[in-house]
């Protein structure tokens, strides 16, 4: 496997740090500001079939209709899910937890919002209390249900919510989430937050 700087600049800026070892060749200084190129493969699997390059994510469509048409593409023959279960994976994924333009993010809202089964729950919010507008799919399998919660004075999503019926409450719990604090680049590498237990990932 090898690695190299990414693009002219990069190259520039790494030969000027004295060009070190780069992951994840052997030796490489984990701590070292440059990576090696990848081409986000894992970052944007947005469900089974569907792992869009960075250039085709920032393609798609900026309308529902087409982006709906678009996505469907790559549906999976023989799926365990029906089309529109799994076009709440992959939506919902798309408008969270990448780096899709504006104009598709609105548009993958709008989408998910018309799957049939949404739901919407105003003045709602996240486990951390922040305030914000939850769309809610209804279970693909049991009575696991998804939730995306949405900030709505920015429009960015705030947090993706697993909700679960409980037998010791009346309502349904939250009993899964993924926090999103502040979506931007970064070259700095995740840190688990401290408390955290077994299981925990980035």
């Amino acid at each position: 496997m090898s690695a190299a700087p990414y693009g002219p600049a990069a190259e520039r800026a790494w030969k000027k740090a004295g060009s070190p070892k780069l992951c994840p060749a052997r030796g490489c200084d984990p701590n070292g500001r440059f990576y090696a190129r990848h081409p986000l493969d894992q970052a944007l699997k947005l469900a089974d079939g569907l792992t869009p390059t960075l250039g085709e994510l920032l393609a798609l469509p900026r309308e529902a209709t087409a982006l709906r048409a678009r996505l469907l593409e790559s549906y999976p023959a023989g799926s365990e899910l029906s089309r529109e279960q799994w076009l709440v994976g992959a939506g919902v994924k798309l408008v969270a937890q990448t780096p899709a333009t504006p104009g598709t993010r609105a548009a993958g809202y709008r989408m998910l919002a018309a799957l049939p089964g949404a739901g919407v729950i105003d003045e709602a919010g996240d486990v951390l209390g922040r305030q914000g507008l939850i769309v809610q799919f209804p279970p693909a399998r049991g009575d696991v249900a998804t939730q995306l919660v949405i900030d709505k004075q920015s429009g960015q999503a705030l947090a993706v919510q697993q909700v679960a019926p409980h037998p010791s409450l009346s309502e349904k719990t939250v009993w899964l989430a993924t926090i999103i604090k502040r979506p931007y680049w970064t070259d700095v590498r995740p840190v688990v937050p401290p408390g955290c237990r077994a299981g925990c990932t980035y």
